[in-house]
């Protein structure tokens, strides 16, 4: 099945959303901020489960404790993320729920 194509009416080019996003689907990233209303903070990683295109580009996201049990389902927007790099190291918190 092909990707939905979603138009910048500015350019009237057609663009292929999976294209613009900076992460991939079912990879994991990093928070680059806080979500304090979800008890999350800058530097937890989260899986990217979806792409989002309205009302702004961004991700819904799988958030998942250090056993691999789902512990929420959000959506954000594109800026609030950042593909992992290498030479980056994890680190593990207590959750505050």
């Amino acid at each position: 099945m092909r990707a939905m194509a979603r138009y910048d009416l500015q350019l009237f080019f057609p663009i292929n959303v999976e294209n613009i996003m900076k992460v991939e689907l079912f990879k994991e990233a990093v928070l680059i901020r806080d979500i304090p209303e979800d008890h999350l903070k800058k530097g937890d990683l989260v899986t990217v489960i979806d792409y989002l295109e309205h009302p702004e580009p961004g991700y819904m996201l799988e958030i998942f404790d250090a056993l691999g049990n789902t512990v929420g389902v959000l959506s954000v927007p594109e800026s609030y993320l950042e593909p992992l790099h290498e030479g980056e190291r994890l680190q593990v918190r207590h959750a505050e729920i």
